[in-house]
């Protein structure tokens, strides 16, 4: 199942995305990026197209390697939406509006990440204080 909405490229199911040239040709193209809990943001960062993912608290903030990862390949704009996998799993109708927020706050220039559909915002703050802190920011 592919995205069906008219003006996305998915090419999740395309033969192109064999073609890592061509991929980040498109991916240079594109006015920005959406990923899901995954390492396809870092070609989107290495091509200074901005995007948004969605991403655990503790892959940025606790025991996860994305932080680094993203830290080392993004120079440019990127917007940030920590979310519990399974929350967003659960509530899809939730999470499209959270993005579709995302995105209009996008649309404005604001980058700010966005702490949303956890349990407990008060703790992801303290763990992005802590990693502010170990990484120096």
């Amino acid at each position: 199942m592919g995205c069906s909405v008219p003006g996305i490229v998915d090419l999740t199911r395309k033969e192109e995305a064999r073609d890592l040239e061509l991929t980040l040709a498109i991916i240079k193209q594109c006015k920005y990026t959406f990923q899901f809990w995954t390492a396809s943001t870092r070609l989107a960062a290495l091509m200074e197209t901005p995007y948004l993912i969605f991403e655990s608290p503790d892959q940025l903030y606790g025991q996860g390697q994305e932080a680094y990862r993203l830290g080392l390949c993004t120079t440019g704009k990127k917007k940030v939406v920590l979310c519990h996998y399974l929350n967003v799993f659960n509530d899809n109708d939730k999470a499209i509006n959270l993005l579709n927020h995302c995105i209009e706050e996008m649309e404005q220039d604001n980058w700010n990440d966005v702490i949303g559909m956890v349990e407990e915002p008060e703790v992801v703050l303290s763990m992005r204080k802590s990693a502010n802190n170990r990484f120096g920011e």
